[in-house]
């Protein structure tokens, strides 16, 4: 049977959870903190890593509160993960630093572009978040 997930990834997943939850002061800084050291990661161990990250990122650690900045730096973690897979297929990819009613990732090719929202949940929370539905709200 072959392993899915290595105990490095789990590893690396750790680092990053309690990286996240030991940011403070300035967001925009703190998340451009993120994408450089998560790019870097990627460049230097390769496309697996990246793998692992996107395996491992689909739900906010509960040890982060409810609607805190950590839980909003995790969200800027996973806009940069997505981010980093589009330039993995070869396009060009932005995350995008505006915080309401915008996507968070802008996607570029040849012929078209599109946006791209990260999306990353609580295993704890049940009702769906109303936020996710404004989809007019992103039309601007």
């Amino acid at each position: 049977m072959t392993k899915i997930i290595s105990k490095d990834a789990i590893k690396r997943r750790n680092y990053w959870v309690a990286k996240i939850g030991k940011l403070n002061g300035n967001f925009a800084a703190n998340s451009l903190e993120i994408e450089n050291d998560l790019g870097s990661e990627i460049s230097k161990l390769g496309t697996q890593t990246l793998l692992d990250h996107l395996r491992l990122s689909g739900n906010i650690p509960e040890s982060y509160g409810h609607d805190t900045s950590e839980e909003k730096q995790y969200s800027k973690y996973t806009d940069s993960l997505l981010c980093f897979a589009y330039k993995q297929m070869g396009l060009k990819s932005i995350v995008i630093t505006e915080r309401a009613d915008v996507a968070d990732v802008e996607v570029f090719a040849r012929k078209y572009s599109f946006v791209a929202d990260a999306k990353a949940f609580r295993l704890s929370r049940t009702a769906k978040n109303q936020k996710d539905f404004k989809i007019e709200a992103m039309n601007r």
